[in-house]
């Protein structure tokens, strides 16, 4: 009888120690998922940048006017559109007009504090004071011989419906597993 209790009891035992590790690897897996969808919400919310656009003039009595704009995503979130961000450009300098496909080189531009940088190469590409270089390193424009005069837009990103989505279903995993404890 002694022997029937006490292999009833490890019985018992092992059944619990099975539902315990049946309950553990299902809270692991819920774990996991809500560590992925965190992990993707974040991924897809740092891929939103800020879209901007930066129309430019410039004035030199001894020269044409000079204007244009050039437009790209901060992708990096760093304040600065830098050449390798831009999607648009176009210059509007008479005789020397330019579009994106033209262009060699940009400054990079800091638009929270509206100031274009001109560290890009100019047109014997060595010289790095050159605000842009267009149509294959023939035309620039440098610190040396132009007034400038900006206008700067800054749209910022709308969070796209995927991140909401991972979102909703964490908080509601969440939920869930709160209320089944």
């Amino acid at each position: 009888m002694a022997c029937y209790m006490l292999c009833n009891k490890q019985k018992l035992i092992y059944k619990k120690t099975i539902n315990h590790k049946s309950e553990v690897r299902i809270m692991k897996k819920r774990l996991m998922a809500l560590l992925v969808g965190v992990m993707l919400m974040m991924a897809t919310s740092a891929m939103a940048a800020n879209f901007i656009t930066v129309d430019y003039q410039s004035l030199n009595p001894g020269y044409a006017t000079l204007a244009g704009s050039f437009a790209g995503y901060d992708n990096n979130n760093d304040g600065w559109l830098m050449f390798t961000e831009l999607t648009d450009w176009y210059t509007t300098h008479p005789g020397h007009e330019g579009i994106f496909s033209d262009l060699n080189d940009i400054g990079d531009f800091d638009y929270a504090n509206n100031v274009w940088i001109p560290n890009g190469r100019q047109w014997d590409q060595v010289t790095e004071d050159a605000y842009m270089t267009w149509n294959n390193w023939n035309y620039s424009a440098s610190t040396s011989n132009w007034n400038w005069i900006f206008t700067t837009t800054v749209t910022n990103s709308v969070p796209e419906p995927a991140s909401l989505l991972l979102l909703g279903l964490g908080l509601i995993g969440i939920a869930g597993f709160k209320r089944r404890k």
